[in-house]
Parts: C-alpha cells; sequence; structure tokens
C-alpha cells in the first residue's frame, strides 16, 4: 500500500476521533432538534453511541475516496466492513466490561470507542491489502451500509425495546422528550 493511503488512514483515525466526540453534544447543542438524532445520539444507550463512530467514518470516508480511490484497492468493501467490525467491537467490549466490573466508566467507554474507530482503520488497511476488487462485494457492501444508516434513522424513533437499544440513565427507548 502507497504512502498516501496510510497517511489517510492515520489522518482518519484521529478525525473520526474527534468527529465522534463532537458528534455526542450535536443533539444536546441543537436544543433536542429531531433531525440532529438522524446522526447524533439521543440518548445513552449503545445503540445511539454506535452512531459516532458510522456517521464520522462515513463523513471521512466520502472525502478520503476522492483522494486515494486511484491508490487504493477494495476501499469501499474494506472501509464498510471495518465499520461493521468496529460498531461490532464496541459493543463487544462494553458488555464484556460492565458485565465483569459490574457498571459502566466514562474512560473505558472513550477507550472503547477509540479501540472501535482502531479497529474500522486497521480492517480498512487489511482489506485493501487481502482481496481484490470484485463489483459484488462492493455492491453488497455498500447494501450493508445503507441498512445500518436506515436503521440508525429507524431505530432513533422506533428503538426495539431490548437492552442495546436502553438508555441506562432513563431506562427510555430512543429520543427522550
Amino acid at each position: 500500500m502507497k504512502k498516501k493511503v496510510l497517511i489517510w488512514e492515520v489522518l482518519g483515525f484521529l478525525m473520526v476521533c474527534t468527529l465522534g466526540a463532537i458528534f455526542h453534544f450535536i443533539y444536546e447543542w441543537t436544543g433536542k432538534q429531531t433531525w440532529a438524532g438522524f446522526f447524533s445520539p439521543v440518548n445513552e444507550s449503545i445503540w445511539e453511541h454506535l452512531k459516532l463512530l458510522f456517521f464520522p467514518v462515513l463523513i471521512f470516508s466520502g472525502i478520503e475516496y476522492i483522494w486515494i480511490r486511484k491508490d487504493s484497492k477494495n476501499f469501499i468493501a474494506a472501509r464498510i466492513t471495518g465499520t461493521v467490525l468496529g460498531m461490532l467491537a464496541i459493543v463487544v467490549l462494553f458488555y464484556t466490561y460492565t458485565g465483569i466490573v459490574g457498571n459502566h466508566y466514562l474512560w473505558l467507554d472513550i477507550l472503547t470507542f477509540f479501540i472501535g474507530v482502531l479497529v474500522t482503520f486497521l480492517y480498512t488497511n487489511y482489506g485493501m491489502k487481502r482481496y481484490r476488487e470484485k463489483t459484488s462485494t462492493t455492491m453488497t457492501a455498500l447494501a450493508v451500509l445503507i441498512l445500518f444508516f436506515a436503521a440508525f434513522v429507524v431505530f432513533t424513533y422506533y428503538p426495539p425495546h431490548i437492552g442495546l437499544f436502553r438508555d441506562p440513565v432513563s431506562t427510555k427507548f430512543g429520543i427522550i422528550e
């Protein structure tokens, strides 16, 4: 992989960590505007906090692709797969550590987020090196991206009543009015 791509991946890690921190507060900063809930957490549930990874990665990836598309192979499928794995890492790490210690701690939540972002970008590098680009793989990855995008929007307003979607602070689901 070319040095240019590696520089973009490191920059991406830093930008997504920064944007994720900013996105955490957008819903509150807008006075709890409904439209902000499309891409910003509306409560403290794990599901809502996955938006902190998903949407910043989506934004950064669009910009990055413009600059590295000629120097990368299988970028779209690798990045989408990496994003799903990063979100999975956040869920698994959060439930594992809270199950062990019996509580959640802000510093461990933040560390869990950083690890999820790291998984996303490490897998993207791996995926671009490992696999050759196929239209079917890219189309499948884009379908997964669209499904997650739709799920984030729909489940913000109509969440399933399971633990992943429950706000541990208020014990409510979805947008809290």
